[in-house]
């Protein structure tokens, strides 16, 4: 299992928001989170689910 970050320039808001994901080991998609503003909000929520997904590594998929 792994958790993705990754970001999107989102043309309804006019700027870049920060989603995450989590896919299982077959590579589908289980949960998923709206975007938002900052990183670190993003990066907050996936801690939180590696506490319950001890075994999944988190991987960045791209934007700074």
């Amino acid at each position: 299992m792994k958790i993705e970050i990754y970001s999107r320039f989102s043309l309804k808001a006019m700027k870049k928001l920060w989603y995450w994901r989590v896919r299982a080991g077959n590579g589908e998609i289980v949960a998923q989170g709206e975007g938002v503003v900052n990183r670190g909000d993003a990066l907050g929520t996936i801690a939180r689910l590696k506490a319950e997904l001890p075994g999944a590594r988190v991987v960045n998929m791209g934007g700074d």
